[in-house]
């Protein structure tokens, strides 16, 4: 992902998990798995969908999937190119 920097992605990701589990964002605990924060398999989809709107390529819809937490989302989306993420 060339596009948006991982810290980017971290920090809109971060938010957008905190907004769906209705949390502070600084309560949102990066290495925390997303069902533990109450994030449930419908509203990993949702994420997914704004995910791609926002960086304008379309992840996977396995992505929160494959990779459970935020950490692990921007280390996935930071080690492919646009091409392998919307492949």
């Amino acid at each position: 992902m060339q596009s948006k920097s991982p810290g980017d992605i971290r920090s809109w990701l971060t938010a957008t998990v905190a907004r769906h589990a209705k949390l502070a964002s600084a309560a949102v605990d990066t290495s925390v798995p997303f069902h533990v924060l109450g994030i449930d398999s419908v509203t990993r989809m949702t994420i997914v969908q704004e995910m791609s709107d926002w960086l304008g390529v379309k992840v996977p819809d396995l992505a929160l999937e494959e990779h459970p937490t935020i950490d692990r989302v921007v280390s996935y989306l930071d080690s492919v190119s646009e091409q392998e993420v919307g492949g």
